[in-house]
């Protein structure tokens, strides 16, 4: 191997133990605080977030005092900053310091939370019994799959493998709670009112690469903001959080007004509530 070559190779190792090295200086100060915390496992911890650091360059950029706000939340919520159970994410993004003058920005780091975790965060409520979201496609509603009643609080969602699940294909979101005693909660959204909460809060990467997790998501967090299912601190903590950082950023405005979905139909008398428990169910799957 040539030298202009082994240079080109060691380059981009070179930066990514730098990145890790200003993380691991971080954590090696906030850890002892981890530990004292016992809702997450230090070693497994520390790791989730050495490689997330190893992969997103920008974390390492992040003002070390937002970086460590949001280990430390992320570790009192018992909730992992990345890694395959999707219970949050870390976000890097470049922010005007709002009183500064003359106007500056800086890297900061934000918890965003993944429609898993806060499903985790809500089932920790002693009130709530069964807490679920999903999409709903076109071909489902075209081929009766899917129906909702207001009144009585009701959604039919049968599933069918050969749905087209395409993100062009989405036309809502729900989210439906069961308490302890019985009654239900639900939420539904149109493709615009998604496409408006977008709007509202922080048109982040995670839009593009993963629609309708966002799209359930911003479903089930209607629902726990709406005032009728009952939350424990930790989920009140962890939505007022990303609020704020919401708030610091400005909003992203689409380049396009959403198109309109189509009707959604009513449901059929006396359906049932499915069986299936959110986190139990494929990705793409309905109940």
């Amino acid at each position: 191997m040539s030298s202009s070559n082994q240079q080109l190779t060691t380059q981009p190792n070179a930066a990514m133990a730098e990145r890790r090295g200003k993380v691991q200086q971080l954590l090696d100060l906030i850890m002892p605080k981890i530990t004292k915390l016992k809702t997450v496992s230090p070693e497994r911890f520390a790791q989730i977030v050495l490689v997330e650091a190893g992969r997103n360059p920008k974390l390492a950029e992040c003002t070390p005092a937002s970086l460590g706000a949001c280990l430390m939340l992320s570790a009192e919520l018992g909730l992992e900053p990345s890694g395959p159970k999707g219970h949050a994410y870390l976000i890097a993004r470049s922010t005007t310091i709002k009183g500064s003058s003359p106007p500056r920005k800086e890297m900061q780091c934000s918890l965003m939370l993944g429609y898993k975790g806060l499903a985790d965060l809500a089932r920790r409520s002693k009130e709530v019994a069964r807490i679920n979201a999903q999409a709903v496609y076109q071909g489902e509603i075209d081929r009766g799959l899917w129906s909702a009643s207001l009144e009585p609080s009701e959604i039919i969602h049968k599933y069918a493998l050969d749905i087209d699940r395409s993100d062009e294909e989405l036309v809502a979101a729900y989210a439906v709670a069961e308490m302890k005693d019985g009654s239900k909660v639900m939420e539904i959204l149109s493709f615009r009112q998604i496409e408006a909460r977008r709007a509202r809060g922080d048109d982040g990467p995670a839009w593009k690469t993963d629609y309708a997790k966002m799209a359930r998501k911003t479903a089930l967090r209607a629902l726990l903001s709406g005032g009728l299912v009952p939350l424990g601190p930790d989920a009140s903590k962890a939505m007022e959080a990303e609020d704020a950082a919401i708030d610091v950023t400005p909003a992203h405005t689409p380049n396009s007004e959403p198109l309109e979905p189509t009707q959604i139909p009513t449901a059929t008398p006396e359906p049932q509530m499915p069986d299936a428990e959110f986190d139990d169910l494929p990705e793409d799957a309905g109940f």
